[in-house]
């Protein structure tokens, strides 16, 4: 939910930039192609 709010431009708390998957220091679609990837089951554990 976080990504979705920061794409939509609504302000959030602390955000942890350990999840930024593609290492551009933004949180962004990239992020959001990881996240739906792994709950989808697309993505390998550890990757």
């Amino acid at each position: 939910m976080l990504v979705l709010r920061i794409l939509a431009g609504i302000p959030v708390g602390n955000i942890n930039l350990n999840a930024d998957v593609n290492g551009d220091g933004k949180i962004g679609l990239p992020e959001l192609g990881y996240i739906l990837q792994k709950t989808a089951g697309l993505r390998p554990s550890g990757t």
